[in-house]
């Protein structure tokens, strides 16, 4: 499993697909992809609510959900992306009651916005993240850059003094 972080929502118009973003967090830097997923635009809105840590009057339906596992004594551990078929992606809550762990199916936003409203971690697995992720891009004038310095150092352990010869036709200037 690969622990990630929502990096982007882009909103969509309706009715427009919106796309969240998921980025391995630091320590998972070996992890040089990102995980788009789409959604509607309402799970969006939900998502950017919990985002901007805006308050409602009445609760909406994730910090209700939130609400009712505290009341009956369970605990949102973490959030799972597990498959991927096509386009569809399938993700679940790992809630904890006493001593049981039970592994709810969930849509991925909505998994997402729990997690983001309950501040807790989100995982992707690593064959979802091999199948349906995209490189960052934001990476790779780094990892290019590593790849030059590493040329460079092995042209310059493979120097010798013939490299350094000038080809003039034998003839030096006076």
């Amino acid at each position: 499993m690969i622990r990630v972080t929502l990096e982007t929502l882009v909103m969509g118009n309706i009715p427009g697909a919106s796309v969240l973003i998921l980025r391995p967090i630091a320590s998972e830097a070996e992890h040089n992809m990102v995980l788009p997923i789409c959604i509607g635009p309402v799970e969006a809105a939900a998502i950017a609510k919990a985002l901007s840590r805006e308050k409602s009057t009445r609760p909406m339906t994730h910090s209700l959900l939130g609400t009712v596992m505290g009341t009956l004594g369970g605990k949102l551990q973490r959030i799972v992306i597990s498959k991927v078929q096509g386009t569809v992606f399938y993700a679940s809550l790992h809630i904890k009651q006493a001593d049981t762990v039970y592994k709810i199916d969930a849509r991925p936003s909505d998994a997402v916005a729990l997690a983001v409203r309950l501040k807790v971690p989100m995982y992707v697995s690593e064959n979802v993240m091999e199948t349906a992720g995209f490189p960052a891009w934001v990476n790779v004038k780094q990892l290019q850059d590593e790849v030059e310095i590493e040329e460079f150092h092995d042209f310059v352990e493979h120097l010798s003094p013939g490299d350094f010869v000038l080809d003039d036709g034998g003839k030096k200037e006076a």
